[in-house]
């Protein structure tokens, strides 16, 4: 994920190809790379607190211990199953 939009830095490379950068053109350049971050900070904050929210929900049957029981209950019902049909 880039940090600065890529027209915007065309932009300001191209039509200011100098040496260094001006005082304007380097506050130009300060300016969309803090927005950039801020846009990813915003972005990743809100990824973060729904993938915290999806951890913290109920598994289901997802969590379901294996034991040799349970594995021997699947493997009888499969093959009632492929015998019937």
């Amino acid at each position: 994920m880039c940090l600065v939009s890529q027209d915007e830095l065309q932009d300001l490379m191209l039509n200011n190809s100098a040496a260094p950068f001006s005082d304007a053109d380097q506050e130009r350049l300060a300016t969309m790379v803090q927005n950039g971050f801020q846009a990813w900070k915003r972005f990743h904050d809100r990824f973060g607190d729904q993938q915290r929210s999806i951890q913290s929900q109920n598994p289901g049957v997802s969590e379901q211990p294996y034991t040799p029981a349970s594995a021997k209950k699947l493997v009888t019902f499969w093959s009632e199953k492929a015998a019937v049909g």
